[in-house]
């Protein structure tokens, strides 16, 4: 069976069935699919595309459609597709210097233990493959029990790879992206509390709304890049305040790092929320104002404070 689904709403947009005996899905079969899933969405929400897949995706036909899709006038079509980890790829990862891999991420944007990412673009022959594709491998240390290829037992790490034509954006936010599956009930909570409040987003770089499909619900996007400068500065807060139209003592910042959410939100006047939803210790200096595990809590606690409570 070939299904897509929403990554905004979680829904099923288009699938397609096949017989007991018919083989593995074909580029066809993705393609026709995918039309299909592309037709459901509102044409409003078409002109900026993100289509994930694991690596039965990762075909010539495919890769080659969804760059022709981006290149539609007026629509801007990233994909994110699972790659095979090839013997090629094997010895591309071999040159990799240890010095280029870098930490991954989790999904809540924290390092990801255990876990490090990197481009083999540069080190790959590509040229029949669509302009602009980006390999990028992250590899981790396996648990116990794992099974493993030869090349991952003699290395001592499993690897999985990817492809995207996401020009931007830093290594570890790319793969996480690949990952990313949302926490439960984020677009209910959101919608709520985008019709109650001014929502804005400050980032260093580790998470972009439009390419999330969450940028609805936000009145704007601050990053780290646009700044020239990122969290823990005042900088980026101050700009937020600027265009929520509220002094800080009206303003919450929600995050789940001790220094760059935190004290640099408290620094700035805002209150801060500490999300947390691992239930780790509180180790920084300032601490939070309050603090989360779970999104579902984050409108009780901001109705609590507008009331006075």
């Amino acid at each position: 069976m070939t299904i897509y689904r929403s990554i905004n709403t979680q829904e099923f947009l288009a699938a397609k069935l096949r017989t007991g005996r018919a083989g593995s899905n074909t580029a066809t079969d993705h393609i026709e699919v995918l039309t299909d899933a592309i037709a459901q969405v509102p044409a409003t929400h078409r002109r900026d595309l993100l289509i994930r897949s694991d690596g039965a995706g990762a075909s010539h036909d495919l890769l080659d459609w969804l760059t022709e899709q981006g290149q539609i006038r007026g629509r801007s079509l990233e994909y994110s597709i699972g790659f095979a980890i090839t013997e090629k790829i094997r010895d591309a990862i071999k040159l990799v210097p240890k010095k280029v891999w870098t930490c991954a991420a989790d999904a809540d944007g924290g390092v990801r233990e255990g876990g490090d990412v990197a481009e083999l673009t540069g080190l790959l022959n590509l040229e029949k493959w669509p302009a602009g594709m980006r390999v990028i491998v992250r590899r981790e240390r396996p648990h116990p029990g794992a099974q493993l290829s030869l090349f991952e037992e003699a290395d001592g790490w499993r690897y999985q790879a990817f492809v995207t034509n996401t020009t931007t954006g830093q290594l570890a936010f790319l793969e996480a992206r690949h990952r990313v599956e949302f926490f439960p009930d984020v677009h209910r909570i959101l919608e709520h509390l985008a019709e109650r409040y001014i929502l804005g987003v400050i980032t260093n770089g580790n998470a972009e709304v439009a390419r999330l499909g969450l940028a609805d619900y936000f009145r704007f996007a601050i990053s780290a890049e646009q700044m020239g400068i990122g969290k823990p500065d005042p900088k980026p807060f101050h700009s937020a305040l600027q265009r929520a139209g509220v002094e800080a003592p009206q303003a919450a910042h929600i995050g789940d790092h001790p220094g760059d959410d935190i004290a640099g939100a408290k620094a700035a006047g805002l209150r801060a929320i500490w999300f947390n939803p691992q239930g780790k210790d509180w180790q920084g200096e300032a601490a939070p104002d309050a603090q989360i595990r779970r999104l579902a809590e984050l409108p009780a606690l901001l109705a609590g404070w507008t009331a006075g409570r």
